[in-house]
């Protein structure tokens, strides 16, 4: 649940590439629970930088690109994900922003 979007107008809304803070509603739970991966905990604080969202990006040529759900990675103060896989593609304006490069890496596709 998103409580402030960071760094940008309340009026635009988030779009994917921008930071937001949030709260945790629904964690999928694992077998297998590693150290670091225990401190998110359901209904904590966090930061997350949105890679895709239903409402979509405009492109070149007036070209919108949606995707069918929306998406966030949960980041620490250094925007290294805390998760180790992503699932789904995420959208090429990441890859202009230069912080964010240890989220690309763990693309399965760039769309």
């Amino acid at each position: 649940m998103c409580i402030k979007t960071l760094n940008i107008s309340k009026r635009l809304g988030a779009l994917p590439g921008h930071e937001i803070k949030g709260s945790i509603k629904k964690r999928r739970h694992k077998k297998k629970v590693f150290k670091k991966f225990k401190e998110v905990k359901k209904g904590f604080i966090y930061t997350g930088i949105i890679i895709r969202n239903v409402r979509g990006m405009k492109r070149w040529g007036n070209f919108i690109i949606q995707a069918a759900t929306n998406c966030l990675v949960i980041v620490n103060n250094y925007n290294v994900p805390l998760g180790s896989r992503l699932f789904g593609p995420i959208f090429l304006e990441l890859k202009s922003m230069n912080s964010y490069t240890k989220v690309i890496n763990l693309a399965e596709i760039l769309l």
